[in-house]
C-alpha cells in the first residue's frame, strides 16, 4: 500500500468556544466515518455481488449497526479467499473503525448537561462488549467534561478517520483488483 503524507482537511473558524468546536467536531466525525463505512460497502460489493446484481445491498441493509455490517464484511472476506495481505488490511481498517465508531456513538447519543456552576459535560453510555473484560456490565455510564481535552480527543479521532479514508480507498482498490469486480465504482487513488 502506498504511503502518503497526510494533511487534515479540518479547518476551524477562529474564536469558537470549546462547546462549539465539539459540536462541529461531532458533525465532521459523523461525516468522515460515513465515508469510511461506504468503503466497507464497496468491499462487500466486490466480494458478494456480480455485475448487474444487487445481492450485496440486501446483505448490507439487513445489518442494523456499523459493527454488524463490518463484521459481515470480515466474514465474507474470510470465505472469499482473498490474499492474506488484503484480508489483513480489511481487518486493520475494521479495528480502526470499531474504535472510532465507539467514540462517535458516545458523543452522538450522550446528553449535554450544563451544571449549576456553569460547567458543561456530556453524559452517556458505552456498551460493555467494546471492552476486553467480558465480566463487566453490558452498559457503562460515562461522563466527559466539555473542555479542551474533549476537543483534542475529537480532533484526533477526525484525523484518524480521514487517514482511514485513504487506507480504505486503497483496500477497496486492492479487493476490486483481486476479485475482478471493476463494475464497483471507486474514486481514483490519490497521486
Amino acid at each position: 500500500m502506498m504511503q502518503k503524507k497526510f494533511k487534515s482537511s479540518l479547518v476551524w473558524p477562529k474564536g469558537l468556544s470549546d462547546e462549539d468546536q465539539i459540536l462541529l467536531g461531532i458533525g465532521h466525525l459523523v461525516a468522515s466515518l460515513s465515508t469510511c463505512e461506504y468503503f466497507f460497502y464497496v468491499v462487500l460489493r466486490c466480494l458478494a455481488s456480480q455485475e448487474g446484481k444487487r445481492h450485496h445491498e440486501v446483505l448490507w441493509l439487513s445489518q442494523i449497526s456499523t459493527r454488524a455490517r463490518i463484521q459481515l464484511v470480515l466474514r465474507v472476506a474470510k470465505i472469499n479467499q482473498l490474499s492474506s495481505k488484503a484480508f489483513a488490511e480489511i481487518e486493520h481498517c475494521a479495528k480502526l473503525m470499531f474504535g472510532l465508531s465507539r467514540l462517535r456513538n458516545f458523543y452522538c447519543h450522550a446528553r449535554f448537561i450544563t451544571e449549576d456552576d456553569g460547567n458543561s459535560r456530556f453524559e452517556g453510555y458505552e456498551l460493555g462488549y467494546d471492552y476486553a473484560d467480558e465480566s463487566t456490565d453490558l452498559v457503562r455510564a460515562k461522563r466527559r467534561p466539555v473542555n479542551r481535552r474533549s476537543v483534542v480527543e475529537l480532533l484526533a479521532a477526525i484525523n484518524r478517520a480521514e487517514r482511514m479514508y485513504f487506507k480504505m480507498l486503497e483496500v477497496a482498490h486492492l479487493v476490486q483488483k483481486e476479485t475482478g469486480a471493476f463494475y464497483a465504482e471507486l474514486p481514483p487513488l490519490p497521486d
